[in-house]
């Protein structure tokens, strides 16, 4: 998720993270660590406009995936990157908490967070009967 073309102002840096069990058995593979780690991604994800939106934000932009690497460095990844200790996994997630500068255009096709109304129906004609 990158920067969105629309003028936002950022409000600060919002980061969570979310668990989720692994097994040390031969039995959980690699497939069903990155599948567990997608969903823990996805979730924190999802906690962090819940965290912008609690300090005034409209949105979160550019989110991404952090992994604190041993020698104290990080790294940051646009998609679910995930560390485990043999017992749990944790995806770290961080972005940009954003206030909107300018209205959503008319042509947007719904990213102003309002429901979209439908135009009304016509109503049946008898020479729409065949």
């Amino acid at each position: 998720m990158g920067k969105p073309e629309r003028a936002f102002k950022t409000v600060g840096t919002v980061r969570t993270w979310q668990g989720f069990p692994t097994s040390l058995d031969d039995s959980f593979t690699e497939t069903e660590f990155n599948r567990r780690c997608r969903k823990a991604f996805y979730e924190a994800s999802g906690k962090l406009l819940g965290i912008a939106r609690e300090h005034g934000a409209e949105a979160v932009v550019e989110v991404n995936s952090v992994v604190f690497l041993a020698d104290g460095r990080k790294e940051y990844h646009p998609k679910a990157e995930c560390a485990e200790d043999g017992e749990e996994g944790e995806a770290l997630v961080e972005g940009l908490a954003v206030r909107w500068i300018e209205p959503a255009p008319a042509d947007s096709g719904g990213l102003t967070g309002k429901p979209q109304k439908k135009p009304p129906r016509r109503p049946r004609q008898p020479e729409d009967r065949k």
